[in-house]
């Protein structure tokens, strides 16, 4: 394991028997499928957020060989492991972020929520083309500007260091920036016909648009969001907003009516300082 970089951090340092544990059961435990690296992310690497007694630790997995065996092959095979999976027993998704199988692993003091996934950047190839869906930022923010490397390396790490970090191109930017934009337009002009009318279904809506927006802002101000529905205060504060922009962007301000509306106000704000951008850009 990683030992520097998990005497730097406090979490980790503390659970690190626990992790020595995991990576074994990784490495040596599951041979068939190759595990390439082991990456801890989400609260447990970021300052303040990890709260004991609630919070597990989030490890991602890339299994080289994983695609060569069926999810029911995978999961039966860790069935048989007889782990403490706690309340969550090895379960595949095929989602938005891509092809993975979860599990918990249940210590005694913690525990660790394990992701496997294939050694690869969930959807990479469609970049282009799945900026509203895809979550390419936030694998980029959790796993390679916040994440800690336990084992090995991650996929695509040179790569990736030399072009994303600390933010990929502007042709590529302006690219899921404008696919973004056309989505959350459709997105805002519901909201307003809902706000307007005060239609029961505002709130989930509004928590929706929200987390468009918020993948929105994070590429138009050129940083790397880990999570579009937690740590929403901590996140806000790389952007350099206004105290009354994070307040808005976190649904404190008022009722929920209030609270909608503020949000298309500073919605409005930001989309039209972006087709500013837009136009001189293509001048």
């Amino acid at each position: 394991m990683n030992m520097m970089e998990i005497e730097k951090n406090r979490i980790l340092k503390k659970y690190e028997e626990e992790l020595e544990k995991t990576t074994y059961f990784l490495t040596k435990e599951l041979p068939d499928l190759n595990i390439s690296s082991i990456v801890v992310y989400g609260s447990a690497t970021y300052p303040n957020m990890f709260v004991e007694g609630v919070s597990d630790i989030d490890i991602i997995a890339y299994a080289k060989n994983m695609k060569k065996f069926s999810s029911k092959k995978i999961i039966d095979y860790l069935k048989k492991k007889k782990l403490d999976f706690k309340d969550k027993e090895p379960v595949v998704y095929v989602d938005h972020i891509g092809y993975r199988i979860e599990f918990y692993i249940q210590f005694e003091t913690i525990a660790i929520d394990v992701t496997l996934l294939p050694y690869e950047i969930p959807n990479f190839e469609k970049r282009r083309i799945d900026a509203a869906y895809d979550s390419l930022e936030m694998l980029m923010g959790a796993l390679y500007v916040h994440g800690i490397v336990l084992f090995g390396s991650r996929p695509l790490e040179n790569y990736i260091q030399s072009n994303f970090l600390p933010f990929y191109s502007d042709e590529l930017r302006y690219i899921r920036l404008d696919i973004i934009t056309k989505r959350l337009n459709l997105y805002l002009k519901r909201l307003e016909i809902y706000t307007n009318c005060k239609n029961p279904n505002l709130v989930d809506h509004l928590y929706k648009s929200r987390n468009l927006f918020l993948k929105w802002l994070f590429i138009y101000k050129k940083k790397y969001p880990v999570n579009l529905s937690k740590h929403i205060d901590y996140q806000l504060q790389s952007l350099q907003l206004e105290i009354i922009e994070i307040k808005t962007l976190e649904f404190l301000n008022g009722d929920l009516l209030k609270i909608s509306q503020e949000f298309l106000k500073l919605t409005n704000k930001y989309l039209q300082q972006y087709a500013v951008e837009r136009k001189n850009e293509n001048r």
